[in-house]
């Protein structure tokens, strides 16, 4: 027998409270996240509320039943309008289209929000997603086929690992890019 729709929402509200009393600590955190997309949506809005300057993502392809939940794009919304200087990298495996319902709710802020391909050839060279606020506070997932995570807040040490991974990952694909637009360049300046 599945659980109502009133349960599931009670449940939904103490696991809220639970992510947010654990954010709100001021020891490392750690939560082990069920598969449910609900719950992964409550503890990405946690991230952006707690994050001051920075979110970075690497996705499959910012799972709308995450991203496109509304606590998750009111939390975004609000972290890019507090903080006049924050920025979201976002890194996808099968790319973010320009209508996808988060881009669309964050482009009247400005361009803060940056997504780029991960080339298949890249992607060859981790398993591993994940969401990373401020370099200490993360929900991530080690494979990609599977939806538990592990979640943390104030934990400077695990996030500047992922920090480190994100960047040069960003970097590579910065890269590829930019060998991919070379010749398309050259041909165009020898016209």
């Amino acid at each position: 027998m599945s659980p109502s729709v009133t349960e599931h929402t009670a449940g939904l509200k103490d696991y809220r409270e639970f992510i947010a009393a654990a954010a709100a600590s001021t020891a490392t955190s750690k939560v082990i996240v069920s598969p449910h997309d609900l719950r992964a949506a409550v503890v990405v809005a946690e991230l952006f509320r707690r994050s001051q300057r920075q979110v970075d993502i690497v996705t499959g392809a910012l799972d709308p039943d995450i991203y496109c939940e509304g606590e998750c794009i009111r939390a975004a919304r609000d972290f890019l309008i507090r903080h006049s200087d924050a920025q979201i990298r976002i890194l996808s495996e099968k790319g973010v289209s320009a209508d996808h319902p988060f881009i669309v709710e964050m482009a009247d802020l400005g361009p803060r929000v940056h997504s780029l391909l991960v080339p298949p050839k890249l992607q060859e060279l981790y398993r591993y997603q994940f969401i990373l606020g401020d370099g200490h506070h993360f929900r991530f997932q080690p494979s990609r086929d599977s939806r538990e995570a592990l979640v943390r807040f104030a934990d400077a040490d695990n996030g500047n690992k992922l920090q480190l991974a994100f960047d040069s990952l960003y970097s590579e694909v910065k890269r590829a890019v930019a060998v991919r637009a070379a010749p398309a360049l050259s041909a165009f300046n020898a016209a």
